[in-house]
């Protein structure tokens, strides 16, 4: 074969292989659709199940994914209904009413998989899965109160397996002003509160931290004063000013194991609510009219007349009614 002809044959290969493949439209489509009327599922399975949405035009891929996503949940093929929905929530052409019933579908499909109700090939179940498509409603729904239900069950569910850090950043979303009106403001605002307390470590978390589960426990009481969840607010908001106060005296314990009574009685002050130099950053947190802060402030008071040698450890009495919650 002469090198010319060689390189024109190889041209018309490249050619064909890169040409473009032809997309349908909605003509395509309305042999499927007359099956879909009549509640023919699976004949608009036979039809279309063979193709992708990329084999559509793109005005034409909302309608595709739609109705291949209603054959698949009439023929209980759940997971493949849940994968055109969410395709169809994708795209930016797919109208209002076919987005809305998506993303109702798909609410529905991400509890039943969370509880075990809908299972993968019908034997496995996959809560994996159920956390995913909850996840994907809070970027891809457009209907408000569906992309709040979705936010506060995304972070339920975090909250419930102990990842505070995840839950409480949809707490946080949860609580934007286009979400008010849903009902979920209460239990947004508590549970961002309840994240930040979980998220301390005993004996390690450091004061801003501390802080910002207290101001945070604090809001939500200020917020909603008969909340639904004020009873278990208090209670760990007490333990939150406890930690707060405990870990100042262990600072001014240290200050006397170094014979600095003056960094001593300085956290000693600050640990019962009193001003130091200038510093109240406690003296709203702390109930220096608690009897057990009287008896601290004492124990202040006679430090400040007590030589350094002679000074003993302070030990934290009670300032609260109840214990640190685990």
């Amino acid at each position: 074969m002469k090198p010319f002809t060689l390189f024109t044959l190889l041209a018309l290969l490249s050619n064909a292989c890169t040409a473009p493949q032809k997309q349908f439209n909605n003509e395509e489509l309305k042999p499927a659709l007359l099956y879909a009327e009549e509640g023919n599922w699976e004949n608009v399975q036979d039809l279309l199940g063979d193709y992708a949405s990329a084999d559509f035009s793109i005005a034409t891929q909302p309608d595709f994914n739609y109705l291949m996503a209603q054959a698949y949940d009439k023929l209980n093929k759940k997971s493949l209904a849940l994968f055109h929905y969410e395709e169809l929530l994708t795209l930016p052409n797919a109208s209002p009413s076919q987005t809305t019933e998506g993303e109702q579908k798909l609410l529905q499909y991400s509890q039943k998989l969370l509880s075990g109700e809908m299972k993968v090939a019908g034997i496995f179940t996959n809560r994996a899965r159920g956390i995913k498509t909850l996840e994907n409603l809070t970027v891809l729904a457009r209907t408000p109160s569906i992309k709040a239900e979705a936010l506060a069950r995304s972070a339920e569910y975090y909250f419930q397996d102990e990842r505070y850090e995840i839950a409480s950043k949809y707490y946080l979303k949860l609580q934007q002003p286009q979400y008010e009106s849903f009902g979920w403001a209460d239990r947004a605002t508590f549970g961002f509160a309840m994240c930040r307390y979980k998220m301390l470590v005993p004996r390690k978390s450091d004061l801003q931290s501390l802080l910002l589960a207290y101001y945070s426990l604090e809001n939500y009481l200020k917020q909603f004063p008969a909340g639904l969840n004020r009873a278990i607010a208090n209670k760990t908001l007490a333990a939150c000013r406890q930690t707060i106060a405990q870990q100042q005296l262990l600072i001014g314990n240290y200050y006397l194991t170094i014979d600095n009574m003056v960094g001593a009685v300085h956290h000693f002050k600050l640990a019962s609510g009193q001003t130091s130099n200038g510093e109240s950053t406690f003296a709203s947190i702390i109930d220096v009219n608690d009897p057990a802060a009287h008896t601290l402030h004492a124990s202040v008071e006679l430090s400040l007349n007590w030589p350094a040698a002679h000074a003993v450890q302070l030990t934290a009495p009670r300032l609260v009614s109840v214990s640190v919650i685990e």
